[in-house]
């Protein structure tokens, strides 16, 4: 198991990549600003840290090599739009592994984290340059079945919305894009349906 970082202004964003990462038996930590990046990543041990390129409090890609300081040996993925992916693929060399296209899906958090973690879940498992095929380099045993790994993030998406949410469901449903009947069977489904009460 692997610790990661997660360094995005983007609630949603930011969240769904950590319990991407959860979902895959890793530890993950989600904050909203450079700074508390920058303070956490120099106080805690991190093998993997995503981080935003551009952040209301600075520059996601400029910060790069602090991260790299306070956490030798961490895997760096700069997670950018479009318009900042040349910049953020201009980076220093060798502290990039990855640049990822936001918005991050699930597919692509488990794809970069079994290319840089291996089947190991620890950090070296593979050397690799940036934009360099991801699936090529994975082997079967490296991925979780879809549906379980579906299942997983569903059921960590859920967590999440109930703990933002609590009892307030026309929130939670705005918030899912989901049917009232919908969630409760998800709910349901993964074994929350006392939290809600």
């Amino acid at each position: 198991m692997a610790r990661a970082l997660v360094v995005d202004d983007n609630l949603l964003q930011g969240k769904g990549v950590a319990a991407a990462a959860q979902a895959l038996g890793h530890e993950a930590v989600h904050v909203l600003t450079l700074a508390q990046g920058l303070k956490l990543a120099g106080q805690e041990d991190f093998q993997v840290i995503f981080v935003d390129s551009a952040l209301p409090d600075g520059d996601g890609v400029e910060a790069l090599a602090e991260f790299s300081d306070s956490c030798p040996g961490a895997q760096l993925a700069v997670m950018a739009t479009e318009a900042d992916m040349d910049r953020a693929r201009q980076s220093p060399s060798g502290l990039v592994k990855e640049v990822m296209a936001k918005p991050v899906e699930a597919a692509d958090v488990a794809v970069f984290l079994s290319k840089v973690l291996g089947s190991s879940g620890q950090a070296g498992g593979f050397e690799s340059q940036v934009n360099e095929p991801q699936v090529s380099m994975l082997q079967d045993e490296d991925l979780p079945l879809l549906k379980e790994f579906r299942d997983a993030m569903e059921c960590k998406y859920l967590e999440v919305l109930l703990e933002k949410a609590g009892k307030d469901v026309p929130r939670a449903l705005k918030t899912a894009g989901i049917s009232r009947a919908g969630y409760y069977n998800l709910l349901k489904k993964h074994g929350l349906t006392g939290k809600t009460k």
